[in-house]
């Protein structure tokens, strides 16, 4: 659904994401940091991941949102922050 293509901060609020391979991709290959920060989202079916990036540097904020059969969930790496969030 996303791709990041450089270092970056990336808000997702309020969104509905159904059926996807991955519903955020930082660029294959690359190393930069990227924070990623999604609220009071709905997000399900995705065939891999919620994220999936090969930088050892990125980081995810996720609070406030639904899921369900969202595969491996985070997919790469280990600077994940969660609040109140729901697997349904």
């Amino acid at each position: 659904m996303f791709q990041v293509n450089a270092p970056s901060t990336f808000e997702i609020i309020n969104f509905t994401a159904n059926d996807a391979g991955k519903m955020i991709r930082q660029n294959g290959g690359t190393t930069f940091k990227t924070s990623i920060h999604i609220e009071g989202s709905l997000i399900t079916n995705m065939d891999e991941a919620v994220f999936r990036t090969d930088s050892n540097t990125s980081e995810i904020t996720m609070t406030n949102t639904c899921y369900s059969n969202v595969g491996q969930k985070w997919c790469n790496f280990d600077h994940v922050s969660e609040s109140n969030n729901v697997e349904f």
